[in-house]
């Protein structure tokens, strides 16, 4: 299986390639923030990490469903 992800989405696709190292073959991660460019207290530093946390993205695509793509 091969993992992508996105700009902020790579916390996630490292959570599940992480989480699934076995069935992972890669994992590819394209314009992924690499570097902090907010500081924490900026209003959307704090939005962005409640929208793109790796717990909210499960809300998104269950394990079950993860496993079935494969």
């Amino acid at each position: 299986m091969i993992i992508v992800g996105i700009s902020a989405g790579r916390l996630t696709a490292i959570e599940l390639a992480s989480q699934f190292k076995n069935k992972v073959k890669k994992l590819i991660l394209i314009s992924a923030i690499s570097q902090k460019w907010l500081r924490p207290n900026d209003e959307l530093y704090i939005r962005g990490k409640k929208m793109f946390s790796p717990e909210r993205e499960k809300m998104a695509i269950s394990k079950r469903e993860f496993l079935a793509m494969g």
